[in-house]
């Protein structure tokens, strides 16, 4: 008896061959064998010139408007694009200042590895240190919408809820 991946890779091969052996099959009894013989000739080409045109086209005043904003745009620095990430600042090691400044929580999700925390557009995890000013982030509540801020060297805590409440 074939054992279960035996059949398998028979059925696999035969997926495989089938198609082949079938089209063989159907072409022997029409006797179709494509062409018996081919030829090329040559049929000598004439080079045609292309007329130039002498001046350049007629503008309205909407296109050369649009032109003008868009020799305007190639100036002008573009926006946040989806590819850019901030590059990594070197952490303050300092401990001493313990202001917190502006903090953002946009989201708080539940994951079957711990909850996550979207702070200023970042994701912070518990345990996780927050910017360069030595807050970390010692708890995330997913149930009430509010992530807890330590600072280490001054056991000062900050609780901060999700903008827009829920």
């Amino acid at each position: 008896m074939m054992t279960r991946d035996a059949k398998r890779r028979l059925a696999t091969i035969g997926m495989f061959i089938l198609p082949v052996v079938l089209v063989k099959v159907v072409a022997v009894p029409m006797g179709h064998r494509g062409p018996a013989e081919a030829e090329a000739s040559h049929t000598p080409t004439q080079v045609v010139a292309i007329p130039r045109v002498a001046a350049g086209p007629q503008w309205s005043e909407q296109q050369r408007a649009a032109a003008q904003h868009r020799d305007y745009l190639r100036t002008q620095p573009f926006g946040p694009t989806p590819l850019y990430y901030d590059p990594p600042q070197p952490p303050d090691r300092s401990g001493s200042s313990d202001t917190l400044g502006h903090v953002a929580v946009q989201m708080i999700m539940s994951t079957a590895s711990g909850d996550l925390a979207l702070i200023n557009g970042k994701r912070y995890r518990t345990g996780d240190r927050l910017r360069d000013a030595g807050w970390i982030v010692s708890e995330i509540n997913a149930s009430s919408g509010s992530v807890t801020l330590k600072h280490p060297a001054s056991d000062r805590s900050v609780i901060v809820s999700v903008r827009g409440g829920r």
